[in-house]
């Protein structure tokens, strides 16, 4: 552990052991993770005692998880993201307000004079957050993510009342984990210092 920096699943959720975050919850068998390391080590993974979960199982699962606080946010999961650290201390805010645990930061980027998501991840108060930005496929005709040294745009969504809010970022310099700050770089990591 004390070498992993960053393990990231198929969906872009995390798990950065330094800074607490965990959203990837257990490694299942038969999905696969990218992984980056501070030195090489070798993967023990312990033999399948289970049958891997169905195609159904799984969009059962995600239909149950779905809930009605949700913002309307639609991104495509592209297979590419850059990651982007929200910690307690950056202490995100709505007009000098602290937000509330239930309440979405998303991601945007321009599509055609359009701010269109590229990510978002709800906010629980009392832990570190990691957002995924998606990376544009450059295999689609449509813009559908971030581009190459693109500028992350901000908005909150206030789960209490539905409202959505356009939101501006500070950036921890690179050093340590962090190795970009405000501009997408495919497997890049920043870290907001405010929002």
């Amino acid at each position: 552990v004390s070498d992993i920096v960053l393990v990231k699943d198929r969906d872009g959720n995390t798990y950065i052991p330094s800074i607490g975050v965990n959203t990837i919850g257990n490694m299942n068998p038969g999905q696969g993770y990218q992984v980056k390391m501070l030195n090489a080590r070798t993967l023990t993974y312990p033999a399948n005692t289970s049958l891997a979960a169905t195609v159904a199982a799984v969009g059962q699962q995600m239909h149950e998880n779905k809930t009605d606080t949700v913002p309307t946010w639609y991104y495509t999961n592209t297979g590419i993201n850059h990651t982007i650290v929200v910690p307690l201390a950056a202490n995100p805010t709505i007009n000098g307000t602290p937000i509330s645990s239930g309440d979405y930061i998303g991601v945007f980027y321009d599509s055609s004079g359009t701010l269109a998501c590229a990510g978002y991840q709800q906010w629980n108060g009392t832990s570190n957050i990691a957002v995924s930005a998606f990376g544009d496929d450059p295999l689609t005709t449509n813009k559908d993510g971030l581009s190459a040294g693109e500028l992350f745009k901000w908005k909150i969504y206030r789960s209490s009342d539905q409202q959505v809010f356009v939101a501006s970022g500070t950036y921890v310099p690179p050093g340590g984990i962090v190795t970009d700050t405000s501009r997408y770089r495919t497997n890049g990591i920043s870290q907001l210092q405010s929002l």
